[in-house]
Order: structure tokens, then C-alpha cells, then sequence
């Protein structure tokens, strides 16, 4: 198994995050992308701001991220900025200066490094139990339970609707 870099880790991460909002506007009818420099620029259309905004994983300069924002926020959809570590400090005013906030919680590169061992496989039935529709009485008093939530509702009955 060869070895990568951090850096080419970050960079195949990076590509990817931006990759994947590429894919997903291809996919939207109302979907848009705008490069501005070094800023990337999307809307999906959809009323989500996970699914709108602005991602900076390179090179940019406020002027630059001031007119993708601009852009994006122009479509009337909520929508969010990712800023790479790097690029953060440098431009973390302009988004703020768009009524946004920063959120503690990023969003991972999804790259684990190093890949750790997978677990091992479950023994027995992992505390699942499976019972058959024998203890009602009837069909409608189980919708009601399944339904309600009520007791511990059976596999099968719940299949039933």
C-alpha cells in the first residue's frame, strides 16, 4: 500500500467536497455554477442551504468571494459558505458582512487517514427480536398499535400497511 501526503489527502478531499455540488446542480432543474476566481459558486434552486452557496478551497480574494456571494445570494435561496482553513481568516468578513455566521461545526473531508481496521462482525442477532402476527387479535387492533406506539409492535404488522 503506498503512502499518500496530508497534502494530496486534502487536495483529493477538496476536489471531491466541490465535486460532488457540481454533480448535484447537473442533477437540479434550476441548478447554476459560477467560478469566480478561486471562489466556486452554486445554487440548486432548492430551499435548503446545505444545497446553495459558496465553497473557497483555493486561492481567493475578497473582491472575488464578494461577487460569487453576491451572486448566489441574487437567486433568493438560502444558502451557506465553506471556507477552507487556510482561506478562512483572510476571508471571513465578507460573509459575515452578508448576514452570515460562522457555524462551529464544519463539515468533515470525508478522507480518513489512516484507514482504521473495520470492526468485527456482529455476533448473534444483535439484540433484534422478530415476532409473527399470532399474538393479536385481530388486524385493525394491530394498525392501531403500530400506529400509536403502542407495546411493541410486530414485524409483520407493521409490513401490513
Amino acid at each position: 500500500m503506498s503512502t499518500i501526503s496530508a497534502s494530496k489527502l486534502l487536495s483529493v478531499a477538496n476536489e471531491n467536497f466541490v465535486a460532488s455540488y457540481r454533480k448535484l446542480v447537473e442533477h437540479s432543474p434550476e441548478g447554476e455554477v459560477n467560478q469566480v476566481g478561486g471562489v466556486f459558486a452554486f445554487v440548486t434552486g432548492f430551499p435548503f442551504a446545505l444545497f446553495n452557496g459558496c465553497v473557497v478551497v483555493e486561492r481567493a480574494a475578497p473582491p472575488e468571494l464578494e461577487e460569487a456571494l453576491a451572486w448566489v445570494t441574487a437567486h433568493g435561496v438560502p444558502h451557506r459558505v465553506w471556507l477552507a482553513e487556510q482561506a478562512a481568516q483572510k476571508l471571513e468578513a465578507v460573509p459575515t458582512a452578508y448576514g452570515l455566521g460562522r457555524d462551529p461545526a464544519s463539515f468533515p473531508g470525508m478522507v480518513l487517514h489512516p484507514v482504521p481496521e473495520p470492526p468485527p462482525p456482529a455476533v448473534g442477532d444483535g439484540g433484534v427480536s422478530r415476532r409473527t402476527g399470532s399474538r393479536l387479535a385481530s388486524p385493525r387492533r394491530g394498525r392501531k398499535r403500530a400506529c400509536s406506539g403502542a407495546g411493541e409492535p410486530d414485524v409483520s404488522t407493521v409490513a401490513r400497511h
